[in-house]
């Protein structure tokens, strides 16, 4: 994979999650469920190509959400090595053997979509996690866009 591979990136302010997940399916619907609230997702179906991403995407990568039992490399020694790489990224592990995994946010599958959407979004405005991101609808409407823009006096931190 080289750097032609990675998505563009997102624009300012949007929330970028990374989804870690070896089942095709699981990784699409989580991917869909996310994307149709606005976040702008990455995907991985292994550790090295989770590594690369997190290695190689120009920009910020806000929340990791990972599968704990991964084949070649267990989920926790992979987000050790994701925050040794981006020391603010937030971490989510999911999984249906392990019940939870100490000091991160834990989702256990099987989920409904309102559970990843309810854990995404709790992670992403933790008020301990600084700076908080935002999912970023797109505006349908002309008159929308007009509303949606940001006042000159608004700082987004990202």
């Amino acid at each position: 994979m080289d750097n032609s591979d990675l998505p563009k990136p997102c624009k300012s302010g949007q929330c970028v999650v990374l989804i870690v997940e070896d089942e095709v399916i699981v990784r699409n619907v989580a991917r869909m469920i996310l994307e149709s609230e606005g976040y702008f997702v990455l995907t991985a179906d292994n550790n090295e190509e989770a590594l690369y991403i997190s290695q190689r995407y120009p920009g910020p990568i806000h929340i990791a959400l990972v599968d704990a039992p991964m084949p070649t490399l267990h989920g926790v020694e992979l987000t050790d090595r994701i925050v040794k790489q981006r020391p603010y990224i937030r971490i989510v592990m999911m999984s249906r053997i392990v019940s939870k995994v100490a000091g991160v946010a834990f989702l256990h599958k099987p989920f409904a979509g309102d559970e990843l959407r309810e854990k995404i979004r709790s992670v992403a405005n933790d008020p301990v996690l600084i700076p908080p991101c935002r999912a970023r609808k797109t505006p349908s409407t002309h008159s929308e866009r007009q509303r949606s823009r940001p006042k000159r006096t608004t700082v987004e931190v990202t």
